[in-house]
């Protein structure tokens, strides 16, 4: 991992992933830091299991974005919550960038959570 501040990772006994991702770094060391969290998909940190993303069979999947949303959103404050000791959580957010492939199609219940 970069030395760029203290990584932060929810369950580091899992599988290490192919990317050097810490889950989150917390910048600087001191009582005052910020947290930066990066590459939070929906995937359950513990099981590994996909919320919203349903399996048809035949190689398709059924995604419902807004389960997909709220699992994302619980990971980001879980990953909060850990790394404040839990002294903070999802509301602390002050900003966020959601990467979205429909718009059209997404965008609405992207909001709804």
């Amino acid at each position: 991992m970069a030395p760029n501040g203290n990584a932060f990772v929810i369950n580091p006994s899992a599988p290490e992933p192919p990317t050097q991702y810490a889950h989150a770094r917390l910048a600087p060391a001191g009582s005052h830091r910020t947290i930066y969290i990066s590459g939070i998909a929906c995937v359950h940190l513990a099981t590994g299991e996909w919320p919203g993303a349903k399996d048809n069979g035949d190689g398709t999947y059924e995604l419902d974005v807004r389960v997909q949303t709220a699992a994302v959103l619980s990971n980001i404050d879980l990953i909060i919550r850990k790394a404040t000791g839990g002294k903070g959580s999802v509301k602390n957010l002050i900003d966020s960038v959601v990467y979205v492939v429909d718009m059209k199609g997404d965008y609405q219940g992207i909001n709804e959570e």
